[in-house]
């Protein structure tokens, strides 16, 4: 059975935090490879960048990768968008597959808010890549929790603290007008393109 990892997101922009949480689940748990999953319309988002600069970028983020691949699933698809139907769709589709998803931290602990968790945790092995490691404890109390409900299969993986966000990146180009302070967040082909389509500005 093949084991794919899934990082989905709005990737708005894709930075090295997300880059991290891949090698590191592909890397800890043996995966054949990661899919890269910018959704579309998200149902707890705001407005987002049009989808073919959010998937540009994420092509030239993992470019060299073999074992990453931008996947375009839940961009086909109409309406809103939830992690439970997306990931009931592909093991219908791929019943030889054993999908991995792989998440933060912060996303984790309020797993039980999102849509149908229970589905999530049945159609998928979920990968925690925590932030830090004061919450440690919290993270298996709620994997513990989860294996009593849902039957979920939960790793927590060992993950170096990357304190990166999107919106932060969005928010400080937009006043400086420049990639230079966020430099070191971004893979230089991201920044470059961010650079010469004049986003976020």
């Amino acid at each position: 059975m093949m084991k794919i990892g899934i990082l989905g997101g709005t990737f708005n922009p894709i930075h090295n935090g997300h880059i991290a949480m891949a090698e590191t689940a592909y890397r800890e748990l043996a995966l054949d490879k990661v899919l890269f999953m910018p959704t579309g319309n998200p149902p707890h988002k705001e407005a987002i960048l049009d989808a073919s600069h959010r998937c540009n970028m994420i092509e030239l983020a993992i470019k060299g990768r073999d074992y990453f691949e931008l996947s375009d699933f839940e961009l086909k698809r109409d309406g809103v968008i939830y992690t439970a139907e997306t990931l009931k769709l592909l093991c219908q589709q791929n019943p030889d597959v054993l999908y991995v998803f792989i998440m933060g931290a912060d996303s984790f602990l309020n797993i039980n808010d999102w849509y149908h968790p229970e589905r999530i945790c049945r159609y998928s092995h979920i990968a925690v890549c925590a932030r830090d490691k004061v919450r440690e404890r919290m993270l298996y109390m709620q994997r513990n929790c989860l294996k009593k409900l849902y039957n979920a299969n939960v790793s927590i993986l060992n993950f170096e603290c990357i304190d990166i966000s999107s919106h932060n990146i969005r928010e400080t180009i937009g006043n400086t007008k420049s990639t230079d302070s966020v430099a070191d967040m971004l893979h230089p082909d991201v920044a470059a393109y961010i650079t010469r389509e004049g986003l976020y500005i």
